[in-house]
C-alpha cells in the first residue's frame, strides 16, 4: 500500500504537466529563461575588475596559439575557457562588460539543459522545477556576472550528464564517443571537473550494484552495458529495467521501448 500510495502521489504531481503540449512546456521554460536573463543582467556593471577577471581579460587578448603557453604562467586552470573568450572578444569586444556577457550566455544556456536533464530523469514537472532552480540559483547568478569559467563548467557538466544518460540508456559507440568528447572538454575547462566525473562513476557503480541485488538480467551492449564493462561489475540497466519513461520535447511519451529490440 505504501508503494502504491507513493506511485499515486508521483502520478498526481506529474498529471498537470502531462496535459500541457510541447509548445506550452517550451513556453514555460522560455519564461524561466527570461527571468534568469533579467537576474543575470541586473547590475552587471556594478563592480569593476577584480583580480581573477584581470587574468581572464589579459589571456583573452593573447593570440589563441599562445594561450596554451601563457596559461601556465598566468592561471592555474585549463585553457578552453580562455580560448573561447578570445574568440568572443574578437567578435564583440575585449572590454569587461562584453566579456562578462559570455558568462551570462553560458549560464543562461544551463537553464534549458537543466530542464532536459530533469525531465529525462523524472518527467516534465521535475524538468521545469530544475530549470527554475537553475535560473534562481544565487551562485549561478553571482558567477554569471564575472568573466570567469564557472558558468562554462556548469554547462559542460550538464552536457556530460545528458550525454551519459543517452549512452547509458541507449548504448552505441557514437553516444559513448560523444560522452567522451564532452568529458574531455570538461577537463580542459576546470581542474575540479574530475570530481563531477567521479560522482558520475560512483552513481553508475551504485546503480549496477542495485540492479544486481535485484537480480535483473544483463541488458547487454545494446543498452550501453558493454561500454562500461571494464569499470563496472555489471552492465548498465536498460530503461525497461529502471522503469524510466522518456518523453521528447513535444511531450510525447515513447514508453519503455528503447531496448525492445533485444527481446526482453
Amino acid at each position: 500500500m505504501g508503494a502504491l500510495s507513493k506511485q499515486q502521489s508521483i502520478e498526481a504531481t506529474q498529471r498537470p504537466l502531462r496535459v500541457l503540449t510541447g509548445w506550452k512546456q517550451a513556453g514555460i521554460v522560455a519564461i524561466i529563461m527570461l527571468v534568469g536573463l533579467a537576474l543575470r543582467l541586473f547590475h552587471l556593471d556594478f563592480a569593476g575588475y577584480w583580480h581573477d577577471e584581470i587574468i581572464s581579460t589579459f589571456l583573452a587578448r593573447v593570440p589563441a596559439v599562445e594561450i596554451f603557453r601563457s596559461i601556465t604562467d598566468s592561471d592555474t586552470h585549463p585553457p578552453l575557457y580562455h580560448i573561447l573568450l578570445h574568440f568572443w572578444g574578437a567578435l564583440f569586444s575585449y572590454d569587461l562588460i562584453p566579456l562578462r556577457l559570455f558568462s551570462v550566455l553560458t549560464s543562461l544556456l544551463c537553464i534549458p539543459l537543466s530542464y532536459w536533464l530533469g525531465r529525462a530523469v523524472d518527467g516534465p514537472a521535475v524538468g521545469i522545477a530544475t530549470a527554475a532552480l537553475m535560473a534562481l540559483a544565487p551562485f549561478q547568478i553571482f558567477h554569471s556576472q564575472q568573466a570567469r569559467m564557472y558558468p562554462l563548467l556548469t554547462l559542460v557538466v550538464l552536457l556530460m550528464l545528458l550525454s551519459f544518460l543517452g549512452a547509458w540508456r541507449q548504448g552505441g559507440a557514437a553516444r559513448w564517443a560523444l560522452f567522451g568528447l564532452v568529458a574531455a572538454a570538461g577537463f580542459y575547462t576546470h581542474v575540479y571537473f574530475a570530481f563531477s566525473l567521479l560522482a558520475l562513476d560512483l552513481w553508475a557503480l551504485a546503480e549496477s550494484a542495485r540492479m544486481a541485488a535485484l537480480g535483473q538480467a544483463d541488458p547487454g551492449p545494446a543498452c550501453g552495458g558493454g561500454a562500461l564493462q571494464p569499470i563496472l561489475a555489471h552492465d548498465a540497466p536498460s530503461d525497461q529495467q529502471r522503469g524510466v519513461r522518456l518523453l521528447d520535447f513535444a511531450g510525447h511519451d515513447h514508453g519503455l521501448d528503447l531496448c525492445a529490440n533485444d527481446g526482453r
